[in-house]
C-alpha cells in the first residue's frame, strides 16, 4: 500500500493568501477531535508526522489512519465537490426538519437515495454535528447505543439574540 500525499492547500498552508487559509481553517473546525488536532498539529502549525504522533500519544503507524480520514474529507470537502457536499447537508437539514427527529440508520436510509455512499454521508452528518447546526443524542439500549439526530430548538433569550442577529 503507497502512502499518499498531502493535499497542496493544507501541505503549504503557511503560504497561502488569507481567504485560502480561513477556507482551511473553516475546514478543519468541521472535523471530529482526533482529526481536528491532527490537522491543527500537521497543517497549521506545520509539524512533521513523527512530532505530531508523538505529542499526540499514537504510534506513527497509526497515526496515517487519521491522516488518511482528513485527506478523504478535504477531497470530500473540497471545491470540485463543495456543490455536493452543500447539497447534502441542505438535504439531510431539510430531512430532519420534515420529520423532527431520527435515528441515524434510517437518516442515512433516506438520503441514500440521492446518490451518495453510506460513508460520504455519515461526513456530513458529523460535519454538521460538528458545526452545531444538528445535534445528536445517544440512547442507550440493549444493543449499541443508537444516534438520534434532530435540529436544536433554541428558547429563551439565546433564540432571541440568535434571530435579531439574522
Amino acid at each position: 500500500m503507497s502512502r499518499r500525499k498531502d493535499p497542496v492547500m493544507l501541505e503549504n498552508f503557511r503560504f497561502l493568501p488569507e481567504h485560502l487559509k480561513e477556507k482551511v481553517k473553516s475546514f478543519v473546525s468541521l472535523l471530529d477531535d482526533p482529526c481536528q488536532k491532527f490537522a491543527e498539529k500537521r497543517y497549521l502549525e506545520g509539524m512533521n508526522i513523527s512530532a505530531v504522533a508523538d505529542e499526540m500519544g499514537y504510534s506513527e503507524r497509526s497515526i496515517y489512519n487519521i491522516r488518511d480520514l482528513v485527506i478523504d474529507r478535504w477531497d470530500f470537502y473540497t471545491n470540485n465537490n463543495k456543490s455536493d457536499y452543500d447539497k447534502m447537508r441542505k438535504r439531510i437539514i431539510t430531512v430532519l426538519e420534515r420529520f423532527g427527529s431520527l435515528r441515524h440508520y434510517k437518516l442515512t436510509n433516506i438520503i441514500v437515495g440521492c446518490g451518495c455512499t453510506k460513508k460520504e454521508i455519515s461526513e456530513v452528518i458529523q460535519s454538521l454535528v460538528n458545526s452545531g447546526d444538528i445535534i445528536c443524542n445517544q440512547k442507550h439500549t440493549k444493543g449499541r447505543p443508537a444516534r438520534i439526530y434532530s435540529i436544536p430548538t433554541y428558547s429563551g433569550e439565546f433564540f432571541h439574540q440568535k434571530a435579531t442577529r439574522s
